[in-house]
């Protein structure tokens, strides 16, 4: 059904504005304002001919519609729907209670009044309170019919009382029944809207999250992306320095076999190939290791005793620490869920670095010690006497493709390290003071 847009205009005029995106409130408040313009109206016109003498029913039509008027500018203005709904409904039931007496008591026409009480109870308020108000209107036609009487003037000729009241509790009983199941209809597809807003609003934040995901995602990729460029270009530099040496070295080498047979020049400079040779190969190394899958992050992690990757990795490192006369001292580690692959890499990395930055004058000292810190996470720290880095340093080391100063180094093994702890769920850093060593900690979960 279309409705006027006139009429519409009227109905949005005194729904109030208040309700925002809650779309049952508004329908109500909508309802209500239809209900109580349409009883208005009617109002208006068995009002008018009552005073024409058109019709003598007896119901206060002066009262009921200044109340009405009043009820729908208080709607626009508060918006309490159940407050006006209790207010007219009972205005109706105790207004109507002169023009029954007056017009037949149990057998009066005036009682069909009393679906209004009842309609808007059903569609407005709570089941409790549409049976206090049936309470009322069965208590009333019960004292209409004590005080009934079967000389009542009022009664037409011709028509037997009975007739009356069966029309009337059969009007009542009809139209109740049609109202319980206009508003059981109407509860059950408010419900299904609820139900279909909820699963909308669920989609809508798998929708949002995975957008999220997606920006993160993104936003990873470009960072590699501008990573992995930046390291193009420095790998590109670094590839090109050893192979200009090895080219030069081996021209000179070429050039004085040809002078004076192999001389100790030559093999000087059959070295500086050689070395040159093994800085190309450890830059190529690095390259492939930084290609590889980013650590293939959801790898199987299981508990383990922490000293086993330790051992593993002093036994790949022996030679190293040999040459260098280093000492290694280790307390006893705890055990941590982790991969045992990936934490080899962390010990690789740092014992390497340990040793690598040594002091010239001096054989390396390392201490390896754990525990289980006030965040139950098992707390490891590796510790040296090494060279140290200085304090502007200490935010950059962990940074990928970042050398720091004149180090030899790719700028690689402390930014797998943090990839590796971070991965896990731990945190990783650095206290150091320049010619005093540095000490670097990480956390792992305990097992």
């Amino acid at each position: 059904m279309v409705l006027n847009p006139f009429i519409i205009r009227i109905i949005d005029y005194f729904t109030p504005n208040t309700f925002g995106d809650q779309q049952l409130i508004k329908w109500q408040s909508q309802v209500l304002s239809a209900f109580l313009l349409v009883m208005l109206i009617i109002g208006i016109f068995l009002w008018s001919f009552t005073i024409l003498g058109i019709s003598n029913d007896e119901f206060p039509f002066y009262i009921l519609c200044p109340v009405l008027l009043i009820l729908l500018f208080l709607l626009k203005k508060t918006g309490r729907i159940r407050l006006i709904v209790t207010i007219i409904c009972s205005i109706v039931l105790l207004l109507n209670i002169p023009s029954i007496l007056k017009t037949g008591t149990i057998y009066s026409y005036n009682l069909r009044w009393y679906i209004i009480p009842i309609l808007f109870s059903f569609i407005f308020l709570e089941i409790k309170h549409v049976a206090v108000f049936i309470a009322s209107i069965l208590a009333i036609i019960y004292y209409m019919y004590k005080i009934s009487t079967p000389e009542d003037p009022f009664i037409a000729i011709n028509v037997q009382k009975i007739n009356y009241l069966t029309d009337n509790i059969f009007f009542i009983i009809v139209l109740s029944v049609l109202i319980y199941i206009f508003y059981s209809s109407q509860a059950y597809l408010n419900n299904s809207l609820l139900r279909q807003k909820r699963i909308l609003e669920s989609q809508k934040k798998e929708l949002t999250d995975k957008k999220e995901t997606l920006d993160k995602l993104s936003q990873q990729l470009q960072i590699s992306n501008e990573a992995l460029n930046n390291y193009a270009h420095s790998a590109a530099h670094d590839l090109k320095q050893p192979m200009r040496t090895i080219v030069s070295f081996t021209e000179l080498a070429e050039r004085e076999l040809k002078q004076n047979g192999p001389t100790e020049k030559v093999f000087d400079n059959l070295d500086m190939v050689k070395n040159s040779t093994k800085r190309l190969a450890t830059t190529i190394d690095n390259f492939l290791i930084h290609a590889q899958a980013d650590y293939k992050k959801n790898t199987i992690k299981e508990v383990y005793d922490l000293e086993i990757s330790l051992q593993n990795v002093l036994h790949i490192l022996s030679n190293q620490i040999e040459k260098y006369d280093a000492q290694i001292e280790f307390l006893s580690l705890p055990k941590v869920k982790a991969n045992k692959t990936q934490i080899e890499r962390v010990f690789s990395n740092l014992l390497s670095n340990a040793l690598k930055f040594r002091k010239e004058e001096q054989s390396p000292f390392i201490k390896i010690s754990g525990y289980i810190n006030e965040n139950n996470m098992a707390q490891i720290m590796i510790k040296d006497n090494g060279i140290g880095i200085a304090p502007e340093h200490k935010n950059q080391i962990f940074d990928r493709f970042k050398k720091i100063g004149d180090s030899k180094g790719q700028g690689i093994g402390l930014a797998n390290c943090l990839d590796i702890i971070n991965d896990h769920g731990g945190k990783i850093w650095v206290e150091s003071e320049v010619g005093k060593g540095s000490a670097f900690n990480f956390t792992l979960p305990i097992g």
